[in-house]
């Protein structure tokens, strides 16, 4: 490290509450993994010793260099099995590695935004929209992943993942049901519930059994009982063996209840009903155009460029009052370059194409839209301080077109130093 260190790695140190910082170096030593030598520190605060490696992002890591692998994985739709294959390590290794990269890539993002709201805000024109996935069921658990950048530079502010209510079930396509043939009805057995016993081997073998059960104790005379030779209703030979006078046909007998109250063998019944998913699509527009309020200009007014969605202009107007021109393009426009919003919908789709959780079609589609969030900020790392922002711009990245930073960031420098609070 070849800066000294402006504050303590130790969370409960006084200078991090305000006390003055300071420290004095206290020798050397030597890694075993790098061939390097390590300065040691004392702090004038706290006392403790700390050291240029207790500040790195790879601190404690027995293979450090796995960090930048598994960094550019991340954004080259490579799956999390797939990279722990390829670098010859467990799963579980993979996913402390993926837990450290998205804490530190989010604490580095959160930084830049804290710098850019203290020089006044950066950026005119500003463009957010919505694209949709899911999270272990495309029905049950969608999602939204609502994304803001900046028009002329492509920087990314934001981008987030929240629930949405689930979706009905799946329509029947035309043509693939077809009316049953005429007679055709008429020629199935009628059976309790309209069961044909010949597709359910079971049932069937129980038919025949009761059948020859029932013929066997069939009475042989008497007011009561049945003439010889009179044919059993089939309605009555599948009839439970222990269904009583109240058993209909067609209806299982009602389940029995043990002390614990619940169905006999089963689980007692839950006292509250699972909680119902609810949208959370306002609520993640609305962080994102709060923290667009704090790191946009605010000397004067700025253009946000959205769609026909009507919850964007209700949270604009809340947000930012007249300063904020609210400029909406239909969804159904042609996505060329000449759609105002080209620019979101190309960096959608470079989403798609970078991050595996969200390419279409795929089992690599996340389970925890927590997960997806984590990703999410690795991405936005590697695209604002790392990638090109064209590839006829080499070298110029959306970080310096936007004025934040003069030099572009390289993976390896972006994963050196820990971001201490």
């Amino acid at each position: 490290m070849s800066n000294r260190p402006t504050c303590c790695p130790h969370s409960d140190c006084p200078s991090r509450s305000g006390a003055p910082f300071s420290c004095r170096r206290d020798g050397h030593f030597q890694r075993d993994l790098e061939p390097r030598a390590v300065q040691r520190y004392e702090c004038s605060a706290c006392g403790r010793g700390f050291s240029d490696q207790t500040l790195r992002v790879d601190y404690r890591l027995k293979r450090p260099g796995l960090l930048e692998r598994f960094f550019l994985d991340r954004v080259s739709k490579v799956t999390h099995r797939q990279s722990a294959r390829n670098h010859k390590c467990s799963r579980s290794t993979e996913e402390r590695h993926f837990k450290r990269l998205r804490e530190h890539c989010r604490a580095f993002h959160d930084k830049e935004m804290a710098s850019m709201a203290a020089r006044g805000g950066l950026g005119e024109t500003f463009l957010l929209d919505e694209q949709e996935t899911f999270e272990h069921s495309r029905l049950k658990k969608p999602v939204t992943v609502p994304v803001l950048i900046e028009k002329a530079s492509g920087f990314v502010f934001d981008a987030r993942a929240g629930a949405m209510a689930p979706r009905g079930r799946k329509r029947a396509r035309k043509g693939r049901t077809s009316p049953p043939a005429a007679g055709a009805l008429a020629s199935e057995p009628r059976l309790l519930g309209g069961i044909d016993p010949r597709s359910v081997p079971v049932v069937h073998r129980t038919l025949e059994a009761r059948a020859g059960s029932a013929l066997e104790s069939a009475p042989q005379g008497g007011a009561a009982g049945q003439a010889e030779g009179a044919e059993i209703p089939r309605a009555q030979l599948l009839l439970p063996q222990n269904a009583g006078p109240e058993t209909h046909a067609g209806q299982p007998p009602a389940p029995t209840s043990d002390a614990a109250g619940g169905p006999q063998g089963g689980p007692p019944p839950s006292s509250k009903p699972p909680a119902r998913r609810r949208s959370e699509s306002r609520a993640k527009v609305k962080q994102a155009f709060e923290l667009l309020r704090e790191c946009s200009p605010k000397d004067k007014p700025i253009t946000v460029r959205t769609d026909m969605k009507k919850t964007y202009a209700t949270l604009l107007r809340r947000i930012f009052g007249a300063r904020c021109l609210h400029q909406r393009t239909i969804s159904t426009r042609k996505r060329d370059t000449r759609n105002p919003l080209w620019l979101i919908n190309h960096t959608l789709a470079r989403t798609r194409d970078g991050l595996s959780r969200l390419v279409r079609r795929s089992w690599a589609a996340s389970k925890l839209r927590q997960r997806l969030e984590g990703h999410l900020a690795i991405w936005i790392c590697y695209r604002n301080y790392v990638r090109d922002m064209t590839n006829h711009d080499p070298g110029k990245t959306p970080a310096m077109a936007l004025g934040l930073h003069a030099s572009p960031w390289s993976a390896q420098s972006l994963l050196r130093l820990r971001v201490l609070p």
